[in-house]
């Protein structure tokens, strides 16, 4: 395959168009590569933040039942659960003039964009349960497709070197636009309602539009549609045609040691988040008296302290102590924190208590997730990579609505502690399910993929 590509690199080189002074091209320069991954994963990150926590808290202070908020919660991230099916359709079919995952990233964008402007246009209230929903899954599906086409560009395009770091960033851009849209429109909605705070959000996407207009994957594409290029043999020759084929090597993928010993770290982080959404507002309304600026204006300040720690230092922790290193130690002190906090709810109405749960809860998180990560970006092959990240990624958020149900079975019903005891359990079964795989299962080469054929 590497050959295969070096040859179709030559012959392009010498007939490829001349570069102009406005050739962004992300195959020639990393720092564009780092920008382009860092800006659209600002943009999911605002969606994420918007539905993932101020809907929620501002359906809560106007009444809304925890069966409802689960029922938004869980209908959102449904998208997300289903992102194998969207990797899939996103390597079959592209516009390879334009790169073989830019017309997606374009698309996926512009409707988001227009998702929240139809959200503002009709500005909804709090008992309308059913169109949330619907606008919340919309939302996620336009913010998994563009997450799907900037997941395989970074697969396709950098280095083995730059991937840690770009993990990070990654991560610490999502956190970044997860505290921008939760601060503003937490403000917002509180104060304007949902067409201003939409109306808002909707800035940075559109700008994000034009930028993903005006740069290239490679050297000699289109820009747009009708534009001057023509594909380049690289993708030429890595783009699979054949569903038969796709599907039958995204299976073995997932039957492979490497994958199959991931499966349940990748379950179990996404569990916290369906909590959190479900059932955080209420902890904090509830048991502290939050008011939802006061909650909202909370998390955006974690999130954005997050985005700082993992775009500066999470990722050379793991980098330093290993990936299987640093998730199981983070799953065990996950353990302890949680049955810390479940047995102690005579503390919950302590500020200093609950503030220092979240920030803790949070590091933990997103440093196992970063070592997850990588470790998912070093077992993809070069001719599935988008197929098979995204296999990864869409069985990482089914455990947001189990988390979303989760809360609503057990402190829905008035058992808050055992839910905690519950999640303390789990990160504990983690821990000792990442000590007891074998390091070979995470290292390179376990899930290669070259022309559909599995490496041995």
């Amino acid at each position: 395959m590497k050959s295969v590509r070096v040859r179709a690199t030559r012959i392009f080189a010498l007939s490829r168009l001349p570069r102009g002074a406005d050739s962004l091209v992300l195959s020639d320069s990393k720092r564009l590569r780092f920008l382009t991954v860092f800006v659209f994963y600002l943009n999911q990150g605002i969606a994420a933040g918007f539905f993932g926590f101020v809907v929620p808290a501002w359906l809560t202070s106007n009444g809304a039942s925890m069966g409802e908020i689960a029922t938004i919660v869980s209908i959102s991230a449904l998208p997300w659960s289903l992102k194998f099916i969207g990797g899939g359709i996103v390597d079959r079919y592209t516009f390879l003039p334009m790169g073989r995952r830019r017309i997606w990233i374009i698309g996926a964008q512009s409707l988001l964009v227009l998702c929240l402007l139809v959200t503002a246009v009709l500005s909804p209230s709090a008992t309308e349960i059913a169109f949330l929903s619907a606008i919340g899954f919309t939302l996620n599906l336009a913010v998994v497709f563009q997450d799907i086409g900037i997941d395989a560009l970074a697969i396709d395009l950098f280095e083995d070197d730059e991937r840690p770091s770009a993990a990070g960033t990654m991560f610490g851009a999502q956190a970044v636009g997860g505290a921008i849209a939760i601060g503003i429109s937490g403000l917002l909605l509180d104060a304007y309602g949902f067409a201003t705070a939409t109306l808002t959000l909707a800035v940075l996407p559109t700008a994000t539009v034009m930028f993903g207009l005006a740069i290239r994957e490679r050297e000699g594409e289109r820009h747009l549609p009708w534009s001057r290029g023509e594909a380049h043999p690289i993708n030429i020759v890595s783009q699979m045609t054949n569903w038969p084929g796709l599907l039958a090597t995204a299976f073995r993928c997932l039957i492979l040691p490497g994958s199959l010993m991931l499966i349940p770290l990748l379950m179990v982080r996404s569990i916290p988040s369906g909590v959190s959404a479900t059932f955080g507002p209420t902890l904090f309304g509830k048991y502290a008296g939050w008011t939802m600026t006061e909650f909202t204006n909370f998390l955006s300040l974690v999130g954005l302290g997050l985005a700082l720690y993992t775009m500066l230092f999470a990722w050379k922790i793991v980098q330093i102590l290993g990936e299987r290193n640093v998730i199981a130690s983070s799953a065990a002190i996950a353990f302890v924190v949680l049955c810390g906090f479940g047995s102690l709810p005579a503390l919950w109405s302590e500020t200093w208590f609950l503030a220092g749960f979240v920030i803790v809860s949070e590091l933990l998180a997103i440093t196992a997730f970063l070592a997850i990560i990588t470790i998912c970006m070093r077992l993809c092959g070069p001719a599935v990579a988008g197929t098979q990240f995204v296999i990864y990624m869409g069985i990482a958020n089914l455990g947001t609505p189990i988390g979303a149900y989760l809360s609503t079975v057990t402190a829905g019903a008035g058992h808050e502690l055992l839910l905690f005891w519950i999640l303390g359990l789990m990160f504990a079964a983690a821990s000792i399910w990442s000590l007891w795989a074998k390091p070979m299962y995470f290292a390179r080469g376990q899930g290669a993929v070259d022309s559909g054929i599995l490496a041995t």
